[in-house]
């Protein structure tokens, strides 16, 4: 489950876009005949769709959780001011607390999270479309290990050895810190000058794991380094199709069908799917005739109805 646009709008994940169309055209392909035995499909076909329809749901959940993380430290700045002109304001930053502070930063460690999964998606998806099926699961293993990479073209082990230099390996320090170690969000602020910002601050040094040894000098803010590391995985899964030869192609918004009806023996379903892209337009798929048939769906807006 993803949002199209979301991504289209940003004019985001588009050669990755290319990539997800080319496999569910194959699968479309080697599934048109409707044989239901899928255990004797190439892995190819069957598990490279479900690898792509995941990093979608990853890429869209942190999307997500961007949006409504800068709309929380917006709600931050704006609870801060109300009590301003009652403050004795002398110092650069102050230690703050507020509900809006708490709903910031419970977004912090799910994006880390999700950006670590998505690192080891890409190398499983990598398995599946190189036909290298002695690749590990994990980006961390894969990079440890010369013997998986020799089995790649150097394009793309520089790629990925490039983007775990610096990016990847960082991020999987600070999501095994708070795995595993201690609480990630712990140090948080809020800046008066020279601009007010709300301050989540991580470790320089991610690679010690313990909260005694952890560093503070570089005023790493969470809120600026989670959104830069989600878009350079974003380069990375570019790059990588790029690299494989996929043009940019936007997404289309779909809705997984098959599994609900294949027990069903009846022709005529009526509407069996329904997607909603906004309050006035939206899209339903019908069976009918053994077959699906979809039309769009818009409704009036309140103000144009008489």
């Amino acid at each position: 489950m993803f949002v199209a646009r979301f991504f289209n709008k940003d004019n985001l994940f588009q050669r990755f876009g290319g990539w997800t169309s080319d496999i569910m055209e194959k699968k479309k392909l080697v599934f048109k005949d409707e044989e239901k035995n899928i255990r004797s499909k190439p892995m190819t076909i069957t598990k490279s769709p479900l690898l792509t329809e995941h990093i979608l749901f990853q890429a869209t959940s942190i999307y997500i959780d961007l949006i409504y993380l800068k709309k929380a430290e917006t709600e931050c700045i704006n609870q801060f001011k109300l009590f301003e002109n009652k403050l004795d304001l002398k110092i650069d930053k102050i230690r703050f607390h507020s509900p809006y502070l708490l709903d910031l930063s419970i977004r912090i460690s799910p994006i880390l999270n999700s950006i670590r999964i998505l690192q080891n998606l890409v190398i499983r998806l990598l398995k599946y479309e190189l036909n290298k099926m002695t690749l590990p699961n994990s980006m961390h293993k894969y990079i440890k290990n010369k013997n998986h990479q020799e089995q790649i073209s150097n394009e793309i082990n520089n790629i990925i050895n490039k983007y775990w230099e610096n990016s990847g390996e960082k991020v999987k320090q600070y999501r095994d810190i708070n795995q595993h170690h201690y609480p990630l969000v712990r140090e948080t602020y809020l800046q008066i000058k020279p601009e007010i910002k709300v301050l989540v601050l991580l470790p320089d040094n991610p690679d010690k794991k313990a909260y005694k040894d952890a560093l503070f000098n570089e005023q790493i803010n969470a809120i600026d380094y989670v959104l830069s590391a989600f878009y350079k995985f974003h380069d990375l899964l570019e790059s990588l199709s790029s690299e494989l030869g996929y043009e940019p192609k936007p997404f289309q918004q779909e809705l997984r069908i098959g599994r609900f009806i294949e027990n069903k023996n009846e022709t005529d379903l009526g509407t069996i799917g329904l997607i909603i892209y906004n309050s006035t337009r939206a899209r339903k798929i019908n069976f009918m005739n053994g077959g699906f048939i979809q039309d769009e769906l818009f409704l009036k807006k309140k103000d144009e109805i008489n």
